[in-house]
């Protein structure tokens, strides 16, 4: 799929209007293997409005219900951008925890600031952001049996350069390290962006993070040989809204193969590659 390509053949991920959650889940046979290095692209678009909300997520995830994993649906609000936690009537960070996609990772570009619960910790909205949703290390308790995120890497952007109604870019490139468990995911957002049949680089407000993974077994509950996850995006809006739209652009895991070049001079049948044979 291309950024030049109508909108309307893109996934949706929320439309425009008051308390609407989506996802969009890998098939099992396209879960990521954390052992293995891997790139995707995709592209963002984000309906132009004054006051958007309230974003979406990329999550990768092990929890047992797979592609149809979504938050706890006590307390639901737009805060939670489908994946996190519960917000509010909890006495602790660990019930907090108990309500979001178990399991997971989450990187966040969240458009509207829910400065009483989740948001109260951010430097302003829109932001990019990552966590670990089902960690109760994740988050802050406050008063009235509130919690805050704790927004890990947090970017501020400027709302003129993701809520206009443009595609903008988002690459993850996932590098595991040799003989552990761990490995780098860095994120880009905001490299570049498109509208109508134009691509232009960006210069501002372009983020990017490296997430230091130390242990990708214990941090998604994988057991056995098990080294893969569900992987995809969620979303959701409030008594505000926006539409939140997204397309890939390469999808990691549709081709995996070895590829053996030869070149061979036909008129002798032999296989130049082979048989130490040199020509000029």
């Amino acid at each position: 799929y291309s950024p030049n390509d109508q909108l309307d053949s893109a996934i949706m991920i929320t439309a425009d209007k008051g308390n609407q959650k989506g996802a969009i889940w890998s098939n099992p046979e396209y879960r990521l293997d954390l052992s293995k290095p891997f790139t995707s692209s995709m592209w963002l678009n984000i309906s132009k409005k004054t006051n958007p909300a309230d974003g979406m997520a990329f999550v990768m995830h092990n929890a047992s219900a797979g592609s149809s994993a979504f938050m706890d649906q006590k307390n639901y609000g737009g805060s939670r951008l489908g994946v996190w936690g519960f917000d509010q009537n909890v006495t602790s960070t660990a019930d907090a925890a108990k309500g979001a996609i178990p399991n997971s990772l989450a990187i966040e570009l969240d458009t509207y600031s829910n400065g009483d619960t989740l948001d109260k910790n951010t430097p302003g909205v829109p932001h990019v952001a990552w966590n670990y949703p089902s960690n109760p290390a994740s988050y802050i308790l406050l008063p009235q049996n509130k919690v805050a995120l704790v927004h890990n890497d947090a970017v501020s952007l400027s709302m003129g350069n993701v809520a206009d109604g443009k595609w903008h870019h988002f690459s993850l490139s996932w590098q595991p390290s040799n003989g552990s468990k761990s490995g780098n995911l860095t994120y880009t957002f905001n490299d570049r962006v498109a509208a109508g049949d134009s691509v232009q680089p960006m210069t501002t407000d372009v983020v990017k993070k490296t997430i230091f993974i130390d242990d990708y077994v214990k941090r998604f509950g994988l057991t056995g040989s098990n080294s893969k996850v569900h992987w995809g995006f969620t979303g959701s809006t409030g008594g505000s809204s926006a539409r939140n739209v997204m397309t890939f652009e390469n999808i990691p895991g549709l081709v995996s193969a070895n590829i053996t070049e030869s070149v061979v001079d036909v008129t002798r049948g032999v296989d130049i590659t082979k048989s130490g044979v040199t020509y000029s």
